[in-house]
């Protein structure tokens, strides 16, 4: 495993934890403070699908640039 696969593989562990264990969940999970007019549990799990979103759209354009794609 190379070291942006090592990376990723962090970063994402790290999202899934934050969404899911019960310690970070459970300090997002409130309705007070509203961001951007939704309450913040809502507001917690979108902006971690959005960072996932955003790390696999990394590792794809990382990928694509140094020739590591698989398909053809």
């Amino acid at each position: 495993m190379d070291g942006t696969s090592k990376f990723f593989a962090l970063y994402f562990t790290v999202i899934t934890i934050l969404v899911s264990a019960p310690g970070p969940f459970d300090w997002a999970n409130r309705i007070d403070p509203f961001v951007l007019g939704l309450p913040f549990s809502i507001f917690w799990v979108l902006f971690m699908a959005f960072l996932s979103f955003a790390g696999f759209f990394a590792w794809y354009a990382l990928d694509a640039k140094n020739g590591d794609l698989d398909i053809r």
